[in-house]
């Protein structure tokens, strides 16, 4: 039996307008391959270096800051179709934010240094740790960087190389895209008597939003915001970050045969970037997002009795599955947790 339905012909050009919008295109050193299971992305540089949004342009200008300071542009990329901007400042030594359209320069102030020991830990028999450098890609070990501390705290145990004598240092470009966020409160009512009840209340805030849509900033180590943990809800205490971020690359500085362990870069050092996202961006959060849906409730097949066994498992095991599908819809309330996508 054959059965048909009718679209609207608003509702199918929007349909036809949103295929077309997010359809991938090819253009200079980016060629497509179509498939029915998606399009595959192939970048084929020709005789000039293949350029795309995010792409850094790292430069040492001696005029900022106090006595100098490594500044990077970046070419101008989307999130939504929307500019994003970066926090500089005008003539009058006032902070405005500039899109990227207006080639802003992003001072960079803070570096970390990838080679020395990233803390200590205390082991199980009470003694203090020297947890390893973060170490750097090994393209640059081919250059001469000294090599990144071990366990021990010290550099890596081979001998010492006279070959490998560079510094290295990196500083972190994320995207922040702000959004709503969330508090959760539980308050325990007559703790004192047989029964007691407990209230949650939930408290939303949209101060994030008040800040520019979509912005880049520079740090010497991201941590990517993290989401409040299931014991968090629980306790009461769970707070949602009000921004979701996204690195879009690393800036590598290696610095002249020779130098200080504790040298700063300047004009002398040399930048190599590292890249991770190389298109425009789509972002959306949970709050536009459909929930995910309830756990699947525990089920108990005997075949005893007819089945007889079988349903009063069941209506044992009910107000089990129900206060669990409770319990799952709270931890993933007021959760507004959204990503990025190409």
């Amino acid at each position: 039996m054959l059965s048909f339905f009718t679209i609207p012909a608003g509702a199918w050009n929007k349909l036809v307008d949103l295929v077309r919008r997010n359809r991938a295109l090819q253009g200079p050193g980016v060629r497509l391959h179509r498939t029915p299971d998606g399009v595959v992305i192939f970048a084929r540089p020709q005789d000039d270096a293949f350029e795309h949004p995010w792409q850094l342009a790292p430069v040492w200008n001696p005029a900022a800051g106090d006595q100098g300071a490594w500044t990077t542009t970046f070419r101008p990329g989307f999130v939504n179709g929307r500019d994003v901007t970066i926090a500089t400042k005008d003539d009058k030594g006032d902070t405005i934010n500039a899109t990227l359209l207006d080639d802003p320069a992003l001072e960079l102030l803070s570096f970390r240094n990838p080679i020395t020991s990233a803390g200590t830990v205390a082991s199980a028999d009470g003694e203090l740790v020297f947890l390893a450098g973060e170490g750097y890609p090994a393209v640059f070990e081919k250059l001469g960087v000294v090599p990144a501390e071990s366990e021990s705290g010290d550099t890596a145990d081979t001998p010492a190389d006279p070959t490998r004598s560079r510094q290295i240092r990196a500083v972190d470009l994320v995207l922040d895209t702000p959004r709503a966020s969330s508090s959760q409160r539980v308050d325990l009512l007559d703790p004192f008597a047989d029964q007691q009840t407990f209230t949650i209340s939930t408290t939303f805030d949209l101060s994030g939003l008040r800040r520019p849509r979509h912005s880049i900033f520079a740090t010497g180590r991201w941590l990517p915001p993290q989401p409040p943990t299931a014991l968090e809800r629980l306790l009461g205490t769970a707070h949602d970050p009000d921004s979701d971020q996204v690195r879009l690359a690393t800036l590598w500085l290696i610095s002249p045969p020779g130098a200080a362990a504790d040298a700063e870069p300047d004009g002398t050092w040399t930048p190599y970037p590292q890249h991770f996202v190389w298109w425009n961006l789509h972002h959306a959060s949970k709050a536009r997002i459909p929930l995910t849906q309830p756990p699947a409730p525990i089920q108990l097949r005997t075949g005893l009795a007819a089945g007889v066994a079988d349903v009063l498992i069941a209506s044992l095991l009910e107000p089990i599955n129900d206060s669990a599908a409770q319990i799952d819809a709270y931890l993933h309330a007021a959760d507004f947790t959204g990503e990025h996508w190409t």
